[in-house]
Parts: C-alpha cells; structure tokens; sequence
C-alpha cells in the first residue's frame, strides 16, 4: 500500500491503535476498499514458559474491512431482520461515500434492522478478544432512531445477540448496550445520554470492544467519537469520545447470550424513519493478553 493510502486508513482508529495495526499491515497487501484479511503469527512460547491459562484458539490477528463497495454486501452479508430495507448504495445523505443503507419506517411498537457478516467460524473464538467498529450516519430527525454494532449473536430459539447502538433522539441521544433477540425486541443493559450530541447527515464512529472472553467472564465496552471533517467518514478521529460505556459481566451472560456467534449490523427506530447510512465496518479478532 502506497504511504498516503495506509497512512489515510490508519487515520480511521484511534491513535492507541494505530501503532499496531501499521505493524500488522506493514508486511501485507491491503487495498482499501476491498475486503482484506491479515494474519500475524504470535510469539511461540517456550516450554518452560508455558502455563495452563486460557490461549486464543486462532492464534493469529484477523482484520475484515467493509466499505460495501461493489458486490462486498451480497457476498458477504445476509440480512435477517428487515432484509428487503438493507441495501449497498451511496450514503443517504447524499455525500457520495460507498455505504450499507438501512431504510424504511415504522410504528411506535418499534422495529430492528439486522444484518450478520456470513462467516462460518463464531467470534470471538477461545480466549481471542475482538473489536467492531463501523461509521455510522442518520440523515434524518423524527422520533427515535438510530444504527450500530451487533456481536455474539446466534440464530436459535431462545437465542439473543448484544448490540451497541447509537440513537438520534433530539436532546435525549442516546448510546446504548442492548441485547436483540429472533425478532428484533431489544433490552436495554446500559445507556449513556449523549444529551444533543447526535446531528444528522454527520458521520460518527462507534467501537465495540469485547475481552476477557475465558467464560463466564467478559467485558463490553463501547465508545462514539466524531470525526475532524464531520461529512468525511475517512478523516481522522476528533477525540475523546463524546461517549464511552462499559459493561462488565462477572459472572453468567444475559439469559440467551453466548460467547461466541455472528457479529454484523443492525439498525432501530420506533416511530420513525430509520434512514441510516453505515460504512468502514472493521471487525478485528486477535489473541487475548
């Protein structure tokens, strides 16, 4: 990759990133916006080092990028809420940048849009820890509305996925850690106001980290951060974080929520047109520390 192309994609995370990703990608082939998958051996231990506490199975660190240009949706995504209103397009806002669009309306009993990344391995695996992030837009106010991140999710009865959502709700925005089940009704876990902070036709990026995954321990933790050119999903981070919540589970999950399952995206509304526009969806799974 040419310095200015790394240079722009690292410009996409955090600065406490970046130093890893660039060591990462420095010995790969990675060209924005096509999917690109990296590997990075980790340190054999010797034997006399060893110990018996839990090791990532994948001993390896994984990235996926998704600008969801070209066929990038239909090859690797498959919608399950809502699927018919999930479409690869432009941004809603009409900027020109490559995204994954969720539209359509709904009543006040509310509705959830949801898409899963098709892969065949459940993230994370053993012990590996993993961090969703994706560029997140609404282009319009009404009601309540929003988009985010969905990880642990399984398709089964009884079965539940965690979301990290984002949600434009006039002077009551709000970021939320909810759990989603079969048919998109939602639970609230833990909420942080964003008072007015959310406006529409701007990007924001919401991260997702999830560690400590040696059951029945895990940690959640989430965060929103604006960019320095608020229309420009590709231009740097403005930090910190307008919000930041955490969740740490001690002991047993939420009742139908496993460790491992699908990670994808997923959008809400109640009362509204959901109308947003999501892009740069990175998911990274690398070994625990």
């Amino acid at each position: 990759m040419p310095p200015e192309n790394l240079n722009r994609f690292l410009d996409n995370f955090d600065p406490g990133r970046r130093g890893f990703l660039r060591k990462i990608i420095a010995g790969a082939a990675f060209a924005p916006p096509l999917i690109a998958s990296f590997s990075l051996e980790g340190p054999a231990l010797p034997s006399a080092e060893a110990t018996p506490t839990p090791v990532c199975s994948n001993q390896t660190t994984t990235i996926e990028f998704f600008d969801f240009a070209d066929n990038e949706y239909q090859d690797n995504f498959r919608g399950i809420l809502r699927a018919g209103d999930i479409n690869p397009g432009t941004d809603l806002a009409g900027g020109g940048h490559t995204s994954l669009n969720f539209t359509g309306n709904t009543s006040s009993a509310g509705s959830t849009w949801l898409t899963v990344f098709d892969a065949t391995t459940p993230l994370p695996e053993d012990a590996c820890q993993l961090t969703l992030s994706a560029d997140i837009l609404i282009s319009k106010f009404n009601n309540s509305k929003g988009a985010g991140l969905l990880a642990l999710f399984n398709e089964a009865t009884g079965k539940k996925g965690l979301a990290l959502l984002v949600l434009d709700a006039g002077n009551t925005d709000v970021l939320q850690l909810v759990t989603v089940d079969q048919t998109g009704k939602l639970a609230v876990l833990k909420s942080v106001s964003l008072g007015g902070g959310i406006l529409e036709n701007v990007w924001y990026r919401v991260t997702m980290d999830i560690t400590d995954t040696s059951e029945p321990n895990v940690t959640v933790t989430g965060s929103v951060t604006r960019h320095s050119l608020a229309t420009n999903p590709n231009s740097p981070l403005l930090p910190p974080p307008i919000g930041t919540l955490a969740l740490t589970f001690t002991g047993a999950l939420p009742s139908g929520v496993d460790s491992t399952g699908k990670v994808g995206l997923v959008a809400r509304a109640v009362s509204a047109v959901v109308d947003s526009s999501i892009t740069n969806y990175t998911i990274i799974e690398a070994p625990g520390s």
